[in-house]
């Protein structure tokens, strides 16, 4: 919880996690990380992938984060963190206002940074009294993804390929993830993301007897 950058024994802590043949990754607004030398001290003491807070909406910066320029300092840290090849996932706070353009824009950032390997929207929502407009859920996620790539991203690709997750850990038993989310893949090539419907057609009939197989 909190911001671990400013955690004053983070190097005794990630010594510890290693200690344990855990792997450290680390969940930051990417402040600190802004200063390339504080980017070389953390691959120094073993962090490889970093969790980016990420939004690409200045508007939507100032009035959650109170930071209209956020997203220039959030490139800023992109930057650092390829020039020392860390592994990163985006962290995108979503409503209504912004989703389409930040599922847009976050694709083409993450074709211009080949460090970023994942893409995670996480929805905004107000707690206690306060109502709670312009929140989303799951289903609201993904029909807004697909309209705003043009069908790259819609609700029905990605309901077939959470099928192929489902059905993978009978056949790889090392693949760990949680099914209450959905996933999606896209398959970089050079400075382009392609849609893994392009390479797997999750329509034919040899996919459809392995759904059968395992009721789905």
């Amino acid at each position: 919880g909190g911001e671990p950058t400013i955690y004053p024994y983070l190097e005794q802590l990630i010594t510890l996690i290693k200690k344990n043949k855990n792997i450290p990754v680390l969940f930051t607004n990417g402040i600190k990380l802004m200063d390339p030398n504080y980017v070389k001290w953390l691959k120094t003491i073993g962090i490889r992938h970093v969790n980016l807070q990420f939004e690409s909406s200045e508007l939507f910066n100032e009035k959650i984060r109170g930071d209209k320029k956020l997203f220039q300092k959030k490139i800023k840290v992109l930057e650092n963190l390829s020039n020392k090849n860390f592994n990163v996932s985006l962290e995108i706070t979503v409503n209504e206002d912004n989703i389409r353009n930040e599922v847009k824009n976050s694709l083409l950032i993450a074709s211009k940074f080949k460090i970023i390997n994942n893409i995670i929207f996480r929805p905004f929502f107000k707690l206690g009294k306060s109502a709670n407009k312009n929140s989303l859920v799951l289903d609201d996620i993904l029909i807004f993804a697909g309209q705003s790539t043009k069908g790259i991203l819609s609700k029905d690709k990605i309901l077939d390929f959470q099928k192929l997750l489902l059905i993978s850990p009978f056949y790889l038993h090392k693949f760990k993830l949680c099914h209450k989310h959905r996933y999606y893949m896209l398959i970089r090539d050079e400075d382009r993301l392609n849609d893994i419907h392009r390479y797997l057609n999750l329509n034919s009939e040899l996919f459809k007897v392995f759904l059968k197989i395992h009721k789905f």
